[in-house]
């Protein structure tokens, strides 16, 4: 079961990260390879975990 979650888990990425991709039609082959490397370190697909610190 748990070898599903991780393969759903990895297919949705790889789904957001293509739908993501399609957003960038760059010219320039030096920026597109930027922009590919960014998108496959996943370092600019989402925020980091907002974890509020309040009493209630």
């Amino acid at each position: 079961m748990s070898k599903i979650i991780f393969d759903l888990h990895t297919a949705v990425l790889a789904d957001y990260r293509d739908v993501v991709a399609s957003f960038f039609h760059v010219a320039d082959p030096r920026l597109q390879e930027f922009v590919d490397r960014a998108l496959a370190g996943e370092a600019h697909l989402w925020h980091d975990p907002l974890l509020p610190v309040s009493p209630s």
